[in-house]
């Protein structure tokens, strides 16, 4: 079998009875083994289409100097195999292949030994998962991207309620990193005021059921109290068994805070009808002296000015009632927007009253005048 450790050894191996060149050649992943200085004594076929080094190029050949490993240096497999008398399972490392491209395989190691049971080498086998990585890292990038398209707040935990996913949104809710919060309890996160007594997820993970439009209060990082609208649910695994839960968190402070806004604008407008109401009355009152004036215009030449004085005064009392009013509806609705349009109707048709008011007093000064003429 190895050349180098000896063909006293590979007849030791006929002799019990099989052959280890035959067993090796039968393992359809690369392998390669190497003795106690770590000199390549096997190499099969499928570990020379990895490399692109042919078996004869690399038996005899320092095992570091054909697969440049990220581990050579700090860290060999077979080194550490060696030396603890143990195997290693599902070792992901990089390797530089002859070429000079890089490639990520999963390497299991384990010691070789004689018939004393003395180590005289080790052995190494791998799958190259390069592909596997890329497509990893693809799904992690879209993961990513859509992530960042989400603007709920997402994380998962295991069954012990420790958070295992947490994403940007996550992020941006509570002020912790990702790095920060993964593999700690969701409650020293959240501080929820549900924590302690009705855990959404605790009990989606009791009764099997979602749990959805949950009003909550949670404190991010800063110890803000934050108001939100939960969504929870269980997740299995393949065989249907619970291995955890995610909750789906909204923030509602937008919303708590426009349903503020709204009440307090419809009880500025209902103070507000009431005053408008008032203030109709007014220039109901002031547009009658004016009617009155201008009869008295009608009547005789004498009276006219006394008319006329009349009319200015009841303009006057119009002025000032409208500008009441437009200053009352102004202050009261500078912060309410589109929800105001009916007062600004109302102060539309008073400015109407005042204009026509202004033309009738004009108007009747005028017939004065004319009437002092003659």
């Amino acid at each position: 079998m190895l050349k180098k450790l000896g063909a006293k050894k590979v007849e030791e191996q006929k002799a019990n009875g099989y052959d280890a060149n035959s067993l090796l050649e039968g393992i359809p992943d690369p392998l390669f083994v190497a003795d106690k200085d770590l000199n390549i004594v096997y190499f099969n076929d499928a570990v020379a289409n990895l490399t692109g080094y042919a078996p004869e190029e690399a038996i005899g050949m320092q095992c570091r100097d054909v697969f440049k490993s990220s581990i050579c240096d700090n860290g060999c497999a077979i080194k550490h195999c060696m030396s603890t008398r143990q195997t290693i399972r599902g070792a992901e490392v990089e390797i530089t292949k002859r070429n000079g491209d890089k490639a990520t395989i999963k390497a299991n190691g384990a010691p070789v030994m004689d018939s004393a049971g003395q180590i005289i080498g080790g052995m190494e086998t791998m799958r190259d998962i390069t592909d596997e990585k890329a497509a990893e890292r693809q799904m992690r990038y879209e993961a990513a991207r859509a992530s960042a398209r989400i603007y709920d707040a997402i994380f998962a935990t295991d069954t012990d309620r420790n958070i295992t996913y947490f994403n940007d949104a996550a992020e941006r809710l509570t002020g912790y990193k990702r790095e920060e919060v993964l593999g700690r309890k969701c409650r020293d996160i959240f501080k929820s005021n549900i924590c302690d007594n009705g855990c959404a997820i605790k009990t989606c993970m009791s009764t099997g059921q979602a749990i959805t439009g949950a009003e909550v209060l949670v404190r991010d990082k800063h110890n803000r109290e934050i108001p939100v609208v939960a969504r929870a649910d269980i997740i299995r695994d393949k065989s249907g068994a619970i291995v955890g839960g995610m909750e789906i968190i909204r923030d509602s402070s937008q919303e708590k805070a426009m349903l503020r806004q709204i009440q307090s604008v419809a009880e500025k407008l209902s103070e507000s009808s009431s005053e408008l109401s008032i203030n109709a009355d007014q220039i109901t009152t002031a547009t009658s002296q004016i009617a009155m004036a201008i009869s008295q215009v009608a009547q005789g030449a004498g009276e006219q000015s006394s008319a006329a004085a009349k009319a200015a005064s009841s303009v006057d009392m119009v002025s000032n009632a409208i500008n009441g009013v437009v200053e009352s509806a102004e202050d009261q609705t500078k912060s309410i927007a589109e929800m105001t349009n009916g007062i600004n109707d109302i102060v539309g048709v008073i400015d109407d009253i005042a204009s026509q008011t202004n033309l009738l007093a004009l108007n009747a000064a005028i017939e004065a005048a004319r009437a002092g003429e003659h």
